[in-house]
């Protein structure tokens, strides 16, 4: 399910109890009935998933992969990245990765004692 949402569901609107989307050619013709029975048995409430024929949001794949694009533009970009790749003749980047924002740690929780 979480792989057709991705791919293949395009969101219209969402309001409660009901779901528009438009789907993609590649979606399966089973999604809307097994998307509909999911969402009530995971929320205990009756659901209305509704086709629309309006184009509706990118998919989440879509998005992710434009995320990416954006980022891989922006890393080219930037003039150290731009300076080994013209120290290194042919050399192209073929991927970027994000790290994970570093935890900051707890301040200390000293109580003042009267």
């Amino acid at each position: 399910m979480k792989m057709a949402l991705e791919r293949d569901v395009r969101l219209v609107r969402c309001e409660d109890g009901q779901l528009e989307i438009a789907m993609e050619a590649s979606a399966p013709k089973t999604l809307v009935h097994d998307l509909q029975r999911k969402l009530t048995a995971w929320t205990g409430k009756r659901w209305i998933v509704v086709v629309s024929k309006e184009q509706g949001a990118p998919t989440m794949r879509a998005q992710a992969e434009a995320k990416q694009a954006e980022i891989e533009l922006g890393v080219q970009s930037d003039p150290l990245v731009q300076a080994v790749l013209s120290r290194f003749p042919g050399a192209k980047i073929v991927g970027v990765t994000q790290n994970a924002p570093e935890a900051v740690p707890d301040a200390p929780t000293d109580e003042i004692e009267d």
